[in-house]
């Protein structure tokens, strides 16, 4: 390594405990998304201690921040996204409190390269993953419109140089009818929960005809009030995925028609709206990966070569990275008999996500994303070949 490579790892060792100690209090005090108020003030607390300008409640949520430090010299801006809210039930069962840590972590670490180089490094705080979706509205706001690339990492039981999400659109779904006694007078009713009945089999037999990688899956929310009276109403929140966006809408427009059937035929009307934001499938920039990959190698780390295959998960950062050049590397918190991600969103995963092998893992993904930035800052084609990347798969 070089002088300015051995001073980000001796960066990365001076704050090491802070960063284990900020994972562990967030992982120990879960909070469920857009209610994430301590983990912000930890996050931008620890930014500000160490110089970044931060605005807190940004895209219209409280617990959203962006922190920035910029060279007096031009550059590009280098941005990392974090993520902090828990999951009902199982905290930080997909553990979010190191994928803001390693944002904010990576951030604090290149401050001296973008002093050097150039340009200005940034943290964004983006709340509420698991529901709404907060990068969709950060979006929306053009808040990530200058940036020129954006990483992140998220937890698994293995490396790998990209998390090839897949599109998802949600759908809720109500039917209204007419109440009546359900055993005096039930000729006078219209019965909702026999539509919601229906269409929950028409999609059933609809899935024998989809391709494999679509998912339909949802819940009723709402089955009526009492058995001895004909519900007037009920409602059910659906969601549905693919490989990319355009499949997803054909599905979803689909479905529609699949809900507007199921009315006609009970004599029901019908609503469809919207409940979080439409998610798209990830565009990993591989440009982008293979940078960061090599430094993780040159650890001794085995990353997995993903090459475009899918994940069947969904993820904000998808819609992110069709604007800008992205990547969200896959890091191991264990390994366990699964080795892959099915085991998120499970107790034992939240358990995981605070382990000295988590934390480790965490640490060595910052050194990684410290080293690549400085290698992209010092190699100004390296940038020019990810964008590059980014206009061609841009335009299929």
């Amino acid at each position: 390594m070089d002088d300015i490579e051995n001073r980000l790892m001796e960066k990365v060792d001076s704050i090491a405990d802070d960063l284990r100690s900020l994972a562990i209090r967030i992982h120990d005090n879960p909070e469920l998304s857009l209610e994430e108020y301590e983990a912000c003030r930890l996050h931008t607390e620890m930014l500000i201690e160490h110089g970044f300008d931060v605005e807190i409640g940004v895209a219209g949520y409280d617990t959203s921040f962006i922190a920035s430090h910029k060279s007096e010299k031009d550059g590009p801006v280098v941005a990392f996204l974090a993520e902090y809210d828990a999951l009902p039930g199982l905290g930080h069962g997909c553990g979010h409190n190191l994928v803001g840590t390693i944002a904010t972590g990576s951030a604090i670490s290149v401050m001296d390269v973008i002093d050097r180089f150039g340009g200005e490094v940034r943290v964004y705080g983006t709340p509420a993953e698991e529901t709404v979706g907060s990068k969709v509205d950060f979006i929306r706001e053009g808040l990530f419109d200058d940036c020129d690339i954006i990483m992140m990492a998220h937890p698994s039981y293995h490396n790998a140089d990209g998390m090839n999400t897949i599109a998802m659109m949600n759908m809720k779904v109500e039917f209204f009818g007419k109440a009546a006694h359900a055993a005096a007078v039930p000729e006078e009713g219209i019965n909702a929960l026999d539509a919601m009945i229906s269409l929950y089999n028409m999609i059933n037999a609809y899935r024998q005809q989809t391709r494999p990688d679509v998912r339909i899956h949802g819940i009723i929310t709402n089955g009526g009030d009492a058995p001895n009276i004909i519900p007037a109403y009920t409602s059910a929140v659906f969601y549905i995925r693919a490989n990319d966006r355009e499949h997803c809408n054909e599905v979803y427009e689909r479905m529609k028609g699949i809900v507007a059937a199921t009315a006609m035929g009970t004599g029901c009307k019908h609503k469809i709206s919207q409940v979080e934001n439409f998610l798209d499938d990830t565009m990993t920039n591989y440009a982008l990966a293979d940078i960061i990959t090599n430094r993780l190698e040159s650890f001794g780390v085995d990353v997995k070569r993903t090459k475009g295959e899918h994940l069947s998960v969904s993820s904000d950062l998808g819609n992110v990275s069709h604007i800008k050049p992205s990547v969200q590397m896959l890091f191991s918190i264990g390994t366990p008999d699964s080795g892959n991600m099915t085991e998120a969103h499970s107790i034992g995963f939240a358990r995981d996500s605070c382990s000295d092998f988590a934390l480790d893992s965490m640490l060595t993904y910052i050194r990684a994303f410290a080293l690549a930035t400085y290698d992209i800052l010092r190699e100004p084609k390296l940038l020019t070949e990810i964008k590059e990347e980014f206009k061609r798969n841009s335009s299929l």
